[in-house]
């Protein structure tokens, strides 16, 4: 986690999800970020977070199948709060007809 600087947030948190800057990833890369994501909000008690589309982008992972990894790894997750939030409306969509 690093410092939030000016933004209204205690921290950042970064999830990695290419093995090289601008390489591939994967869905299961996807999926391990996800889990750990979970695992480090509640080994250091952290209860909300906000979240963009993971390798959607520069990743080239198509959006509904991303969004049904949010769904399938954060939607069980009743101790923190996962907010989704993204430039394309279309993934929060995609995440919220999932739920």
């Amino acid at each position: 986690m690093t410092g939030a600087g000016s933004l209204p947030f205690r921290g950042v948190l970064h999830l990695v999800t290419m093995k090289q800057p601008a390489g591939a990833t994967s869905y299961d890369i996807v999926r391990a970020c996800l889990e750990r994501l979970v695992a480090h909000c509640r080994e250091n008690g952290i209860k909300k977070v906000a979240l963009p589309a993971l390798g959607t982008g520069v990743g080239r992972l198509d959006k509904e199948n991303v969004a049904q990894l949010f769904v399938e790894v954060l939607g069980p997750v009743e101790d923190v709060e996962f907010v989704v939030v993204d430039i394309d409306q279309a993934f929060i969509r995609f995440v919220q007809q999932r739920q």
